[in-house]
């Protein structure tokens, strides 16, 4: 499917029905107008029509594809350790139909819950996304990325990649990641700054960063990092981030609470997900609006079943319990 500008029709039917013919493929907002007694509604739907399918469906953006939801870490202050949904691993027939329905040019996360590094295919199904016109994007602790594997997944065409500095292990293969770009004349940029069009335009640009989660200086996990950063080389320093820490919308043991409706409404009025339309692919298919949806409280269908999805993207139950960096604002 090629990349086209937006387009509007707007019609009015006393039977609620429209027929016409859509040219082009491409991204399609659908303005409805509903009258009731004196009141007039209107909601205006994102919506996607694949010409040549014959298939005209809600508009989503399928943002994550995960590998696996099995981790070789056991974080406190994660909620894969103690998730209560079935473990298992993506296999080719899913990230197949995923890929079917993402958009040429769009970045596309291999990783959700669980460490992707585990998937003995990762790199196979890396080739398959660029040869479909995605941009591939893994997140790691980083303890498996060895060079041998951080080659093959910059040969499968890998330019977004960031791991997450838990432990020495992470911290030595982020050092590793730096030098071996620099010793084959790699451009990197800081990950953050993918979507900048002087960046983006350079198709052979790395985006890479070191994620540091901003634990207190008494708590453990991550205290080798933190108390070693000052050893990182000066040039390398700005690739590191500094990440707030979550409790995943309730899902780490001993977090969850409930919000008041204000906030719930603040936080969906803020909600990434929500206002992107933004869809998360399982390993086994199934489809969560949320990528903090451990347990799939809000099942939106399978991707085989992509045209037929359930568009409840502002009912989430998880709302209550999120306390998402960038969900809480004013």
């Amino acid at each position: 499917m090629k990349d086209e500008a937006v387009k509007e029709k707007i019609w009015y039917s006393e039977a609620k029905e429209c027929k016409f013919e859509l040219k082009e493929y491409g991204q399609y907002y659908v303005t409805i107008f509903e009258k009731n007694s004196s009141e007039t509604s209107i909601q205006k739907t994102p919506a996607i029509y694949y010409y040549g399918r014959g298939q005209y469906c809600n508009f989503f953006k399928i943002e994550e594809m995960e590998m696996t939801n099995n981790c070789n870490l056991n974080c406190h202050n994660c909620g894969t350790p103690t998730t209560g949904y079935k473990k298992g691993f993506i296999d080719d027939s899913t990230v197949m139909s995923t890929l079917s329905w993402t958009r040429k040019g769009q970045t596309l996360n291999y990783h959700r819950v669980g460490e992707p590094l585990l998937h003995p295919k990762l790199c196979t199904y890396i080739q398959w996304g660029v040869d479909a016109g995605v941009k591939p994007v893994i997140s790691t602790n980083g303890v498996l990325l060895t060079e041998e594997m951080l080659i093959r997944l910059y040969n499968a065409g890998l330019r977004h990649l960031v791991i997450t500095l838990h432990t020495k292990k992470s911290l030595d293969s982020f050092l590793m990641c730096c030098k071996w770009f620099a010793d084959n004349n790699i451009e990197v940029a800081n990950f953050s700054k993918r979507h900048l069009k002087e960046y983006d335009e350079n198709g052979n640009m790395m985006f890479f960063q070191g994620k540091v989660l901003a634990f207190s200086q008494e708590e453990e996990q991550g205290k080798y990092v933190r108390n070693n950063l000052d050893s990182i080389p000066s040039e390398f320093r700005e690739l590191l981030q500094m990440t707030p820490v979550h409790t995943w919308a309730g899902n780490v043991e001993g977090t969850k609470r409930n919000l008041s409706s204000d906030d719930v409404i603040n936080h969906q009025k803020n909600c990434y997900f929500i206002k992107q339309h933004v869809i998360n692919v399982r390993w086994d298919g199934t489809i969560v609006g949320c990528c903090f949806d451990f347990e799939n409280e809000n099942e939106l269908g399978n991707i085989r079943e992509y045209t037929s999805l359930n568009n409840s993207l502002d009912k989430y139950r998880l709302c209550k319990q999120c306390d998402a960096n960038w969900a809480i604002k004013e």
